[in-house]
Parts: C-alpha cells; sequence; structure tokens
C-alpha cells in the first residue's frame, strides 16, 4: 500500500497558480546512469557521468553512484554536447523567460536514450536544476563564476573587457561601476 504525507493536489489551481506535472517515460538506459552538463551561465565547463551502483537507479553520491568527469569536448559525448549547444539559445525562451539570462551556476541532466542508426547514444533530457548547484568538485572555476557575475551584474563594463583596453583602466572602471560611480 502507497502512503504520502502530501494531499495529493498536484493540479489543483490550474496554471496560473503553478499546479503541474510532468509525464516522462521511463527510460531503461537509466540504469546506465545519467550525463550532467555543468554550467557556468552560457559556458558548459564540465560533464559528469553519474552512474548508479550495481543494481540501483539512483546517480547521487550517497547512493554509492561513481561520478567520472569529462571535458566538454569527450568524444564519448559529442553527440550530447553538439545537440545541447544547439538548445542553448532556446531554453530560456521554452520557458517562458526569454528575456532574463541563464543562470551563474546551473545543469542539465540527460538519461541515455536508444542508439541512432549510426550506432551512437541519443540522450533525453531528465532535469535542469539551478536551485542547488554544488560546485565542491570545481573549485578551479570560481574565477569564471567570478567574471561571468560580474559581467551579469554590470554589462555595461563588461563590453569595455573585450576590447583593447589596457587592465589599469578596466580596474578602474570596474570599481567605479562597484562604488556606483559615472564612468
Amino acid at each position: 500500500e502507497w502512503h504520502s504525507s502530501g494531499d495529493g493536489k498536484y493540479l489543483e489551481g490550474g496554471i496560473e497558480k503553478g499546479a503541474m506535472l510532468v509525464d516522462q517515460r521511463f527510460l531503461p538506459r537509466i540504469v546506465e546512469g545519467e550525463v550532467r552538463c555543468m554550467m557556468i551561465g552560457d559556458n558548459l565547463v564540465e560533464l559528469i557521468h553519474k552512474k548508479p551502483k550495481a543494481g540501483g537507479l539512483s546517480a547521487t553520491l550517497q547512493s554509492g553512484a561513481i561520478y567520472t568527469k569529462y571535458p566538454p569536448d569527450a568524444p564519448e559525448f559529442e553527440n550530447l554536447v553538439a545537440n545541447f549547444k544547439l538548445d542553448l539559445p532556446r531554453i530560456m525562451e521554452a520557458f517562458d523567460i526569454s528575456d532574463q539570462p541563464l543562470p551563474l551556476l546551473w545543469t542539465a541532466d540527460y538519461i541515455f536514450g536508444e542508439k541512432d542508426e549510426d550506432g551512437k547514444d541519443t540522450f533525453h533530457v531528465g532535469e535542469f536544476n539551478c536551485a542547488c548547484v554544488g560546485i565542491t568538485q570545481q573549485l578551479h572555476q570560481a574565477k569564471l563564476v567570478g567574471e561571468t557575475a560580474f559581467r551579469f551584474c554590470f554589462p555595461e563594463v563588461d563590453a569595455d573587457v573585450h576590447n583593447d583596453v589596457n587592465a589599469e583602466e578596466r580596474s578602474s572602471k570596474r570599481q567605479k561601476s562597484v562604488n556606483g560611480q559615472d564612468q
């Protein structure tokens, strides 16, 4: 017998109240794990193959899953990355928030699908996450996180950062921007 602590009213109030239910078919290759695209803004910084412990379906570290890291250009995931990059510009539009930047830290987790006619893996998105992304294993990315956050917060300064402006002038402009002074 199944029990729940919730009241089961997942669709009450309709979409206007945020009620929704996602129905996704079972993907049998979940036993092979999932592939996480670790993102900093619009930069794909790492792929992580999260493989469940033998006999399991959960791909969390706590469940005993094995995490294997790959660079974004890993040949094993060429098909995934190519399709992900094609979809990237449309993600925020799909959520009806195209006027917003991509999250600072976020992930897209993909489940292995059927093999295509060439025998290559296909992938199905399992989830997007920007609420509780941990980067404790990617501390070497701290500089990129800071640069991306700065670009999001001060887009008017960012244009100068990529021009042939000397480092001292860039630093001065950043400090003025942070202090709220006119440039």
